[in-house]
Protein backbone atom coordinates (compact mmCIF):
# COMPACT_ATOMS: atom_id res chain seq x y z
CA UNK A 1 0.00 0.00 0.00
CA UNK A 2 3.12 2.46 0.52
CA UNK A 3 3.19 3.46 -3.27
CA UNK A 4 -0.44 5.18 -2.82
CA UNK A 5 0.59 7.18 0.38
CA UNK A 6 4.47 7.93 -0.94
CA UNK A 7 6.39 8.92 -4.04
CA UNK A 8 3.75 9.85 -7.15
CA UNK A 9 1.14 8.71 -5.19
CA UNK A 10 1.76 11.16 -2.86
CA UNK A 11 2.91 14.18 -4.74
CA UNK A 12 0.08 13.75 -7.38
CA UNK A 13 -2.49 14.00 -4.25
CA UNK A 14 -0.54 16.63 -3.09
CA UNK A 15 -0.61 18.59 -6.16
CA UNK A 16 -4.72 18.15 -6.45
CA UNK A 17 -5.02 19.00 -2.94
CA UNK A 18 -3.31 22.43 -4.08
CA UNK A 19 -5.79 23.14 -6.07
CA UNK A 20 -8.04 23.84 -3.33
CA UNK A 21 -6.53 27.00 -3.03
CA UNK A 22 -8.59 28.37 -5.44
CA UNK A 23 -12.25 26.35 -5.10
CA UNK A 24 -14.96 28.13 -2.85
CA UNK A 25 -15.28 25.55 0.24
CA UNK A 26 -19.18 25.85 -0.10
CA UNK A 27 -17.80 24.25 -3.69
CA UNK A 28 -16.21 21.41 -1.82
CA UNK A 29 -18.95 21.07 0.98
CA UNK A 30 -21.41 20.56 -1.72
CA UNK A 31 -19.07 17.71 -3.37
CA UNK A 32 -18.80 15.94 0.22
CA UNK A 33 -22.25 15.90 0.68
CA UNK A 34 -22.91 13.52 -1.82
CA UNK A 35 -21.99 10.60 -0.61
CA UNK A 36 -22.66 11.24 3.46
CA UNK A 37 -25.49 9.70 5.50
CA UNK A 38 -27.42 12.59 5.46
CA UNK A 39 -27.99 11.78 1.49
CA UNK A 40 -28.72 9.02 1.62
CA UNK A 41 -31.31 9.63 3.61
CA UNK A 42 -32.69 12.20 1.48
CA UNK A 43 -32.24 10.25 -1.90
CA UNK A 44 -33.63 7.03 -1.15
CA UNK A 45 -37.14 7.81 0.37
CA UNK A 46 -37.30 9.79 -2.73
CA UNK A 47 -36.76 7.42 -5.26
CA UNK A 48 -38.33 4.12 -3.80
CA UNK A 49 -41.50 6.32 -2.34
CA UNK A 50 -42.14 9.18 -5.60
CA UNK A 51 -40.21 7.88 -8.84
CA UNK A 52 -39.50 4.10 -9.12
CA UNK A 53 -39.57 1.36 -6.26
CA UNK A 54 -37.50 -1.27 -8.13
CA UNK A 55 -34.79 1.07 -8.81
CA UNK A 56 -35.12 2.19 -5.49
CA UNK A 57 -34.50 -1.00 -3.30
CA UNK A 58 -31.69 -2.34 -5.52
CA UNK A 59 -30.00 0.54 -5.39
CA UNK A 60 -30.06 0.71 -1.60
CA UNK A 61 -29.26 -2.86 -1.56
CA UNK A 62 -25.86 -1.92 -3.67
CA UNK A 63 -24.88 0.48 -2.09
CA UNK A 64 -25.33 -1.41 1.15
CA UNK A 65 -23.34 -4.24 0.11
CA UNK A 66 -20.66 -1.88 -1.54
CA UNK A 67 -20.16 0.21 1.59
CA UNK A 68 -20.13 -3.15 4.00
CA UNK A 69 -17.65 -5.16 2.20
CA UNK A 70 -15.35 -1.63 1.84
CA UNK A 71 -16.11 -1.19 5.71
CA UNK A 72 -14.23 -4.52 6.05
CA UNK A 73 -11.06 -3.55 4.46
CA UNK A 74 -10.85 -0.01 5.92
CA UNK A 75 -10.89 -1.56 9.13
CA UNK A 76 -8.64 -4.19 8.11
CA UNK A 77 -5.89 -2.36 6.64
CA UNK A 78 -5.90 0.80 8.91
CA UNK A 79 -4.41 2.32 6.11
CA UNK A 80 -3.62 5.94 7.38
CA UNK A 81 -5.86 9.43 5.38
CA UNK A 82 -3.93 11.53 3.46
CA UNK A 83 -3.69 14.59 5.63
CA UNK A 84 -2.13 12.06 8.57
CA UNK A 85 1.08 11.98 6.56
CA UNK A 86 3.93 14.41 5.58
CA UNK A 87 6.14 14.01 2.72
CA UNK A 88 9.69 15.68 3.29
CA UNK A 89 10.85 18.44 0.56
CA UNK A 90 6.97 18.13 -0.45
CA UNK A 91 4.87 19.25 2.08
CA UNK A 92 1.71 18.42 4.12
CA UNK A 93 -2.13 17.45 2.35
CA UNK A 94 -4.02 19.92 4.32
CA UNK A 95 -7.65 18.22 5.06
CA UNK A 96 -10.02 21.39 4.00
CA UNK A 97 -13.42 19.54 4.76
CA UNK A 98 -14.90 17.60 7.33
CA UNK A 99 -13.54 13.72 6.25
CA UNK A 100 -16.10 11.30 8.02
CA UNK A 101 -14.07 8.13 7.05
CA UNK A 102 -11.74 7.06 10.01
CA UNK A 103 -9.32 5.57 7.72
CA UNK A 104 -7.66 6.00 4.31
CA UNK A 105 -8.17 2.41 1.89
CA UNK A 106 -10.50 1.63 0.34
CA UNK A 107 -12.94 4.71 0.08
CA UNK A 108 -16.15 3.69 1.56
CA UNK A 109 -17.50 7.53 0.03
CA UNK A 110 -16.27 6.83 -3.42
CA UNK A 111 -17.12 3.33 -3.67
CA UNK A 112 -20.55 4.57 -2.45
CA UNK A 113 -21.05 7.20 -5.13
CA UNK A 114 -19.32 4.66 -7.92
CA UNK A 115 -21.69 1.63 -7.67
CA UNK A 116 -25.07 3.82 -6.77
CA UNK A 117 -24.32 5.66 -9.88
CA UNK A 118 -23.25 3.26 -11.79
CA UNK A 119 -26.06 1.11 -11.15
CA UNK A 120 -28.48 4.53 -12.24
CA UNK A 121 -26.34 4.06 -15.68
CA UNK A 122 -26.81 0.40 -16.19
CA UNK A 123 -30.28 0.93 -15.90
CA UNK A 124 -31.30 3.61 -18.05
CA UNK A 125 -30.76 3.68 -22.14
CA UNK A 126 -30.65 7.59 -21.74
CA UNK A 127 -27.14 8.82 -22.70
CA UNK A 128 -27.42 11.82 -20.54
CA UNK A 129 -28.26 9.33 -17.36
CA UNK A 130 -24.74 8.08 -18.13
CA UNK A 131 -22.83 10.85 -18.99
CA UNK A 132 -24.08 12.53 -15.82
CA UNK A 133 -23.90 9.45 -14.08
CA UNK A 134 -19.87 9.38 -14.82
CA UNK A 135 -19.23 13.23 -14.48
CA UNK A 136 -20.88 12.47 -10.74
CA UNK A 137 -18.39 9.79 -10.16
CA UNK A 138 -15.54 11.44 -11.34
CA UNK A 139 -15.98 15.24 -9.94
CA UNK A 140 -16.75 13.65 -6.28
CA UNK A 141 -13.74 11.41 -6.72
CA UNK A 142 -11.76 14.26 -7.86
CA UNK A 143 -13.40 16.80 -5.13
CA UNK A 144 -12.80 14.20 -2.35
CA UNK A 145 -8.28 14.02 -3.57
CA UNK A 146 -8.91 18.13 -3.71
CA UNK A 147 -10.18 17.92 -0.58
CA UNK A 148 -7.39 15.97 1.59
CA UNK A 149 -9.53 13.26 2.57
CA UNK A 150 -8.30 10.67 -0.15
CA UNK A 151 -4.82 10.15 -2.17
CA UNK A 152 -5.85 9.70 -6.36
CA UNK A 153 -4.63 5.70 -6.42
CA UNK A 154 -7.00 5.17 -3.40
CA UNK A 155 -10.10 6.88 -5.81
CA UNK A 156 -9.13 5.04 -8.86
CA UNK A 157 -8.81 1.23 -6.66
CA UNK A 158 -11.86 2.77 -4.86
CA UNK A 159 -14.14 3.01 -8.35
CA UNK A 160 -12.51 0.04 -9.78
CA UNK A 161 -13.55 -1.89 -6.51
CA UNK A 162 -16.82 -0.79 -6.81
CA UNK A 163 -17.19 -1.89 -10.55
CA UNK A 164 -16.34 -5.14 -9.36
CA UNK A 165 -18.99 -5.58 -6.68
CA UNK A 166 -21.51 -4.20 -8.81
CA UNK A 167 -20.80 -6.49 -11.72
CA UNK A 168 -21.02 -9.24 -9.52
CA UNK A 169 -24.58 -7.59 -7.90
CA UNK A 170 -25.90 -7.56 -11.65
CA UNK A 171 -25.27 -11.15 -12.66
CA UNK A 172 -26.51 -12.82 -9.21
CA UNK A 173 -29.11 -10.45 -8.04
CA UNK A 174 -31.76 -11.32 -10.52
CA UNK A 175 -31.57 -14.94 -9.98
CA UNK A 176 -31.51 -14.54 -6.37
CA UNK A 177 -34.83 -12.88 -6.17
CA UNK A 178 -36.34 -15.44 -8.63
CA UNK A 179 -35.07 -18.41 -6.83
CA UNK A 180 -36.62 -16.80 -3.60
CA UNK A 181 -39.71 -15.27 -4.30
CA UNK A 182 -40.64 -18.89 -6.16
CA UNK A 183 -39.53 -21.08 -3.40
CA UNK A 184 -39.56 -19.59 -0.45
CA UNK A 185 -42.93 -18.34 1.33
CA UNK A 186 -42.50 -14.78 3.28
CA UNK A 187 -41.59 -15.53 6.83
CA UNK A 188 -39.00 -17.89 5.05
CA UNK A 189 -37.78 -15.16 3.21
CA UNK A 190 -37.15 -13.12 6.69
CA UNK A 191 -35.84 -15.68 7.63
CA UNK A 192 -33.12 -15.54 5.33
CA UNK A 193 -32.51 -12.45 5.73
CA UNK A 194 -31.94 -12.38 9.09
CA UNK A 195 -30.02 -15.37 8.71
CA UNK A 196 -27.43 -13.58 6.51
CA UNK A 197 -27.77 -10.69 8.54
CA UNK A 198 -26.83 -12.34 11.61
CA UNK A 199 -23.70 -14.26 9.43
CA UNK A 200 -22.54 -10.82 8.18
CA UNK A 201 -22.47 -9.78 11.77
CA UNK A 202 -20.59 -12.72 12.63
CA UNK A 203 -17.92 -11.95 9.70
CA UNK A 204 -17.04 -8.51 11.22
CA UNK A 205 -16.32 -10.65 15.12
CA UNK A 206 -14.50 -13.14 13.34
CA UNK A 207 -12.34 -11.27 11.46
CA UNK A 208 -11.59 -9.07 14.34
CA UNK A 209 -11.56 -5.76 12.91
CA UNK A 210 -10.67 -2.57 14.80
CA UNK A 211 -14.14 -1.04 15.00
CA UNK A 212 -17.26 -2.86 14.47
CA UNK A 213 -19.90 0.04 14.25
CA UNK A 214 -19.85 0.86 10.65
CA UNK A 215 -20.39 -2.62 9.20
CA UNK A 216 -23.20 -2.97 12.30
CA UNK A 217 -24.74 -0.41 10.52
CA UNK A 218 -24.42 -1.12 7.48
CA UNK A 219 -26.21 -4.72 8.59
CA UNK A 220 -28.82 -3.29 10.36
CA UNK A 221 -29.81 -1.20 6.93
CA UNK A 222 -29.35 -4.15 5.63
CA UNK A 223 -32.09 -6.44 7.89
CA UNK A 224 -34.58 -3.43 8.32
CA UNK A 225 -34.57 -2.25 4.59
CA UNK A 226 -34.71 -6.38 3.46
CA UNK A 227 -37.50 -7.26 5.63
CA UNK A 228 -39.45 -4.26 4.86
CA UNK A 229 -38.83 -4.96 1.20
CA UNK A 230 -40.21 -8.64 1.48
CA UNK A 231 -43.54 -7.51 4.14
CA UNK A 232 -44.50 -4.52 1.62
CA UNK A 233 -44.29 -6.63 -1.78
CA UNK A 234 -46.64 -9.27 -0.16
CA UNK A 235 -48.89 -6.75 1.96
CA UNK A 236 -48.96 -3.50 0.60
CA UNK A 237 -48.20 -3.16 -2.93
CA UNK A 238 -47.90 0.45 -2.41
CA UNK A 239 -47.80 2.42 -6.05
CA UNK A 240 -45.28 5.47 -6.65
CA UNK A 241 -48.17 6.77 -9.30
CA UNK A 242 -49.89 10.21 -8.70
CA UNK A 243 -49.81 13.85 -8.92
CA UNK A 244 -46.84 16.04 -8.65
CA UNK A 245 -48.36 17.37 -5.52
CA UNK A 246 -48.93 14.01 -4.19
CA UNK A 247 -45.76 12.78 -4.54
CA UNK A 248 -44.23 16.13 -2.61
CA UNK A 249 -46.49 15.66 -0.02
CA UNK A 250 -45.43 11.97 0.49
CA UNK A 251 -42.32 12.72 0.57
CA UNK A 252 -42.09 15.90 3.03
CA UNK A 253 -44.74 13.34 5.40
CA UNK A 254 -42.26 10.55 5.51
CA UNK A 255 -39.20 12.16 6.32
CA UNK A 256 -40.72 14.18 8.87
CA UNK A 257 -41.80 11.11 10.46
CA UNK A 258 -38.31 8.98 9.85
CA UNK A 259 -36.44 12.84 11.20
CA UNK A 260 -38.22 12.61 14.19
CA UNK A 261 -37.56 8.31 14.56
CA UNK A 262 -34.11 9.33 13.89
CA UNK A 263 -33.66 12.01 16.43
CA UNK A 264 -35.86 10.01 19.12
CA UNK A 265 -33.63 7.22 18.74
CA UNK A 266 -30.39 9.48 18.91
CA UNK A 267 -31.45 11.09 21.98
CA UNK A 268 -31.84 7.19 23.66
CA UNK A 269 -28.59 6.45 22.15
CA UNK A 270 -26.99 9.75 23.93
CA UNK A 271 -28.79 8.82 27.18
CA UNK A 272 -28.60 4.93 27.30
CA UNK A 273 -26.25 2.91 29.30
CA UNK A 274 -26.65 0.18 26.84
CA UNK A 275 -24.13 -0.43 24.48
CA UNK A 276 -23.36 2.16 22.05
CA UNK A 277 -23.06 -0.66 19.08
CA UNK A 278 -26.55 -2.29 20.17
CA UNK A 279 -28.22 0.75 19.94
CA UNK A 280 -26.52 1.73 16.52
CA UNK A 281 -27.50 -1.54 15.06
CA UNK A 282 -31.08 -0.82 16.36
CA UNK A 283 -31.73 2.38 15.36
CA UNK A 284 -30.93 1.88 11.62
CA UNK A 285 -32.70 -1.11 11.50
CA UNK A 286 -35.66 0.64 12.85
CA UNK A 287 -35.16 3.51 10.53
CA UNK A 288 -35.00 1.62 7.07
CA UNK A 289 -37.86 -0.84 8.07
CA UNK A 290 -40.15 2.04 8.26
CA UNK A 291 -39.06 3.86 4.98
CA UNK A 292 -39.79 0.46 3.55
CA UNK A 293 -43.06 -0.72 5.17
CA UNK A 294 -44.84 1.25 7.41
CA UNK A 295 -45.00 4.52 5.66
CA UNK A 296 -46.10 2.86 2.51
CA UNK A 297 -49.03 1.53 4.02
CA UNK A 298 -49.13 4.84 6.10
CA UNK A 299 -49.18 6.86 2.20
CA UNK A 300 -52.20 4.30 1.49
CA UNK A 301 -54.28 5.05 4.68
CA UNK A 302 -53.78 8.75 4.09
CA UNK A 303 -54.56 8.76 0.19
CA UNK A 304 -51.24 9.96 -1.02
CA UNK A 305 -50.66 7.04 -2.93
CA UNK A 306 -52.92 3.61 -3.23
CA UNK A 307 -52.30 -0.17 -3.91
CA UNK A 308 -50.63 -0.89 -7.03
CA UNK A 309 -52.83 -3.98 -7.47
CA UNK A 310 -55.89 -2.50 -7.60
CA UNK A 311 -55.38 0.18 -9.87
CA UNK A 312 -56.08 -2.20 -12.70
CA UNK A 313 -59.20 -3.55 -10.86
Amino acid sequence: MLWIESGLGYSWSLWFNRLGDNIPIFILNLFNFIGNELFYILLFPLIYWCINKSIGKRALIITLLTAYVSSLFKYLLVRPQPFDLYSRGSGKIINRVLVDEEYGFPSSYTMGITSLWLYFSSISKKISVKILSILVILLTGLVRVISGGEFIFTTLLSILFSILILVIFKIFEPKITTLCNQRYSVSQRVLLILFFSIAAIVIVLLINITSIEIPLILVGCFLGTTTGIVLEKEYIHFSVDGSLILRIGRYFFGIIIISVVYYGIEFLYNISALDNNFILFVKYSVLTFIITFPLPKLFIYMNLSRDSLRTYL
